[in-house]
């Protein structure tokens, strides 16, 4: 399936949240983060050859991955609170994006967004022409990188 993210997803303890929440400007703190590594892993979706679903949306696979990378992207920017930046959230975030390198590399597949509900590419996926060194094709590059 493919969902949404949403800001409240990101995962934090009661006293957690309590702490951030006198903090300035964190009316919605994960909001922009969020919409940042939404666009970023349907960047990777697409580099490794996938299909994308409505924007803003992603692989249920994949929003795990997401929320852990917001979740450390966020809490770095609050030095004060160290206790807030833990090694399991840290690797958490670096196995993430090691996951999202994968899929970006076409390593690893995601699942189809639903039928009919794929947007369109504008340009087709996977059709790149090579041309050979030795090998005259009129109109194309010689071995000298000229146009014939």
């Amino acid at each position: 399936m493919w969902s949404t993210p949403a800001s409240n997803q990101v995962w934090l303890s009661e006293p957690e949240r309590a702490a951030l929440q006198g903090l300035p400007g964190t009316a919605d703190p994960w909001q922009a983060i969020l919409d940042q590594e939404v666009a970023a892993a349907r960047g990777a979706i697409l580099a490794g050859g996938g299909r994308v679903g409505p924007e803003g949306t992603l692989p249920d696979q994949l929003v795990p991955d997401v929320l852990a990378i917001v979740a450390w992207r966020y809490l770095l920017g609050y030095p004060a609170l160290p206790g807030l930046q833990t090694a399991g959230r840290q690797a958490a975030a670096t196995a993430a994006r090691a996951n999202l390198t994968a899929v970006a590399r076409g390593e690893q597949k995601v699942e189809l967004p639903p039928a009919g509900q794929a947007v369109p590419l504008s340009t087709p996926l996977g059709q790149v022409q090579v041309v050979r060194p030795g090998r005259h094709h009129p109109g194309r590059s010689n071995r000298l990188g000229r146009l014939d």
